[in-house]
């Protein structure tokens, strides 16, 4: 039985600290995009897929996070355009094995 719990109270650790660390360290990326695409059912959850210097970069999800405050992933989707550069504010990880992107927070379009 002591086994069992501590193997739960690790694992409970290793959620806690992933995803505080995920949801508070932000970073800014400016690439341009190349493909955008809706997936799942409940209608809010996106993938941008983009390019940096040319060549193809990194797919970012763009989905509603509550401990953020995002609500508003549609109108992110709904503003971005193939082809254009933006300066994204992203959290998270990207875990291939898992499927996990980095979340965009913030877009802001780069005039050049």
């Amino acid at each position: 039985m002591f086994k069992v719990m501590f193997y739960i109270m690790i694992l409970a650790v290793i959620f806690l600290v992933y995803f505080s660390l995920s949801f508070n360290d932000s970073t800014t990326e400016i690439i341009t995009v190349n493909r955008l695409e809706r997936v799942g059912d409940n209608g809010g959850e996106y993938l941008i897929f983009t390019y940096k210097d040319g060549i193809p970069y990194m797919v970012f999800e763009n989905t509603d996070n509550m401990f953020r405050g995002k609500w508003n992933s549609s109108d992110f989707y709904n503003r971005l355009q193939v082809g254009k550069k933006y300066k994204f504010v992203v959290i998270g990880y990207r875990v291939p094995f898992l499927s996990m992107y980095k979340n965009i927070i913030k877009i802001e379009e780069i005039q050049e």
